[in-house]
């Protein structure tokens, strides 16, 4: 079974699009984990690790994407490179809101 993280970046707490977007992957049979609103880069890194998840689904709708997308891959990229496994086995990152 895939399974996405989503979750809400920084201070955002902008709820509707969420909310839809947990239900269309809940009826798409996809398994969710809800990191909800207001995630630091560390909260979002610190679960893609600990959940093994095919995809990275980020809100933002405070247009703090320009700075903490960037930091998020470069974590993921150190923390796979330490552990061996190769840079392209990251999970894909989507990214939905009002994108600056």
């Amino acid at each position: 079974m895939t399974r996405v993280v989503l979750a809400q970046l920084g201070i955002d707490t902008h709820n509707v699009a969420r909310s839809l977007i947990l239900d269309a992957f809940k009826g798409a049979s996809l398994e969710t984990v809800d990191l909800s609103l207001k995630n630091s880069v560390d909260d979002i890194h610190r679960a893609v690790l600990e959940e093994d998840v095919d995809a990275i689904c980020l809100g933002d709708k405070a247009g703090l994407a320009i700075d903490m997308v960037p930091q998020l891959v470069e974590k993921l990229r150190q923390s796979y490179t330490a552990q061996g496994f190769p840079i392209n086995e990251i999970p894909p990152i989507v990214l939905g809101g009002t994108i600056y």
